[in-house]
C-alpha cells in the first residue's frame, strides 16, 4: 500500500480544496484530539500524549456518484518528529528494537486509504433503489449515526463511546469493512432505508467473505436500526452476528437508548454472556440538568478481534448541565464504575472508579471538552489526576 509522507499529506491538504471547488465536495467527517496529561515522577514534568483519529472525505456526483476516505489515527503524535532511526537504541535488544520499530510504524501519521464507493442510483429506474461498490471501511450498524447522516434528525448517540472511553473504541456493533457490493432501497418512503451487502471481509483476510442485512426506521418518537449478518468459510458452519438498535423519545424530559447484539458468534458453540453486546441509557432532562445513565456490557469480540477489556461491566452516570446543542457552554460531573468481571489474576484490578468534571464549549462545527480524569480506583499517586483535553471536529 501506497504512504504519503507528513510533507506530502500537508500538500495535498492545501491542494483538495481548490480541486474540490470543480469536480467534488470535501468534507471532514472526523477529526478528533484527545490530549492526555500525567505527572511523571523520575522527571518532575507533565508529559502530554495526543492520540488523533481523522477521516477526509472527497465525494461528487449525484446519478453516478462516488467517495473516497483518507485519514489515519495515532495513540501518540509524538512521533511525528521522528525518525525510525530516533527509536533505536544502541544498548537494546534485537527484540526491543523491533518492538520500537513496530510501535514507531503504528503511531506514525502517515495518510492511509480507509475507503471508496461508487454508486449508481435510480437503479432499476427507479430513484428509491441504488447499486454501491466499495472498498475498506464503509457503513456502521446500530450506533444511531445512520439518523443523521440519512435522515437529517438530531444526534442520539451515546456519548460514552469511542477512544475516549474505551481501547477498543466501541461505537455501535459492527462496521463493514472488505471489497464488495451494496443494493439498498428505501421503498418509497423517507422513514427506511434497506441495505444488503456482500463483500470480503477486511477483517478476516482474502477469501473470506460476508453478507449482512441492515434496516433502519426513522419515526417521530422511535427510532429502530437492526442487522444481522454472516462470514464464510468460517469454522464448520461459518460466524455469524446481529443487533439492533432502539431509542424513543416521548417528549422534552426523557428519552431512552439501547444496543443490544452479539458481534461475533461462532456457529455450533454455546452462547456465553462474553458473546453480548449491552448498552442501556435512559435520560432525564430537568432543566438546566440532565442526567445520563449508561449500562454497558463490553464484549469479549469485537469488530471480528477479540477485545481487552471483554466481560467489563460499566456503570457510568453524567449529570450534564446545559444543551451542547443549543448553547455555546456546558459542563457537569462524570462517574465510571467498572467491574472487571473476568478477574483471575492479581496483578489485574478487578474493580475501577474515575469520576471527572468536565466543561464543553461548542461552535459550528467544533466543540472543545476540558476534563479532569480523578482515578479513585485503583488508588496510585502517580496517576491520581489526569488532565484531558478532547476536540472533536468536522466540517
Amino acid at each position: 500500500m501506497r504512504i504519503i509522507r507528513p510533507r506530502i499529506f500537508t500538500l495535498c491538504i492545501l491542494l483538495i480544496p481548490a480541486i474540490s471547488l470543480y469536480a467534488a465536495d470535501l468534507t471532514v467527517p472526523k477529526l478528533d484530539l484527545l490530549t492526555t496529561g500525567n505527572w511523571n515522577k523520575d522527571t518532575n514534568r507533565v508529559d502530554l500524549v495526543t492520540t488523533a483519529e481523522t477521516k477526509i472525505a472527497i465525494s461528487g456526483g449525484y446519478k453516478f456518484g462516488g467517495s473516497l476516505s483518507l485519514g489515519f489515527f495515532s495513540e501518540d503524535l509524538g512521533y511525528l518528529d521522528q525518525d525510525a532511526s530516533d527509536v533505536v537504541d544502541e544498548t537494546a535488544t534485537p527484540q526491543e528494537d523491533v518492538d520500537g520499530l513496530a510501535n514507531y510504524l503504528d503511531n506514525n501519521t502517515y495518510l492511509r486509504f480507509q475507503g471508496a464507493e461508487l454508486t449508481y442510483r435510480e437503479l432499476f429506474g427507479s430513484s428509491n433503489n441504488d447499486l454501491t461498490f466499495f472498498v475498506g471501511e464503509s457503513d456502521s450498524f446500530a450506533s444511531g449515526d445512520v439518523f443523521m447522516t440519512r435522515f437529517g434528525s438530531a444526534d442520539i448517540t451515546t456519548r460514552y463511546k469511542g477512544n475516549r472511553y474505551f481501547e477498543s473504541g466501541f461505537d455501535g456493533i459492527h462496521t463493514v469493512n472488505g471489497t464488495g457490493l451494496r443494493i439498498g432501497s428505501s421503498w418509497g418512503t423517507d422513514r427506511n432505508q434497506t441495505d444488503f451487502y456482500f463483500y470480503q471481509d477486511g477483517y478476516l483476510g482474502t477469501g473470506i467473505y460476508s453478507a449482512d442485512a441492515w434496516t433502519a426506521f426513522n419515526l417521530e418518537t422511535i427510532k429502530f436500526e437492526t442487522f444481522l449478518g454472516t462470514s464464510f468459510p468460517q469454522k464448520s458452519a461459518g460466524i455469524y452476528r446481529a443487533g439492533f438498535l432502539f431509542y424513543y423519545n416521548p417528549g422534552t424530559t426523557g428519552e431512552f437508548l439501547a444496543e443490544i447484539g452479539i458481534p461475533k458468534w461462532t456457529a455450533g458453540e454455546a452462547f456465553e454472556i462474553g458473546d453480548f453486546y449491552f448498552l442501556f441509557e435512559p435520560r432525564i432532562h430537568i432543566d438546566p440538568l440532565t442526567v445520563i445513565l449508561t449500562l454497558f456490557w463490553q464484549p469479549n469480540y469485537y469488530l471480528q478481534s477479540e477485545t481487552t477489556e471483554g466481560e467489563s461491566a460499566d456503570i457510568h452516570i453524567n449529570f450534564l448541565f446545559g444543551d451542547p446543542l443549543q448553547s455555546t457552554i456546558s459542563g457537569g460531573l462524570e462517574t465510571s464504575f467498572i467491574v472487571n468481571t473476568d478477574y483471575q489474576s492479581t496483578d489485574e484490578d478487578q474493580f475501577e472508579i474515575v469520576t471527572s468534571p468536565y466543561i464543553s464549549l461548542g461552535s459550528p462545527g467544533i466543540s472543545w471538552n476540558f476534563a479532569c480524569d480523578v482515578n479513585l480506583l485503583p488508588f496510585h499517586l502517580e496517576t491520581l489526576v489526569e488532565g484531558i483535553i478532547y476536540i472533536k471536529a468536522a466540517f
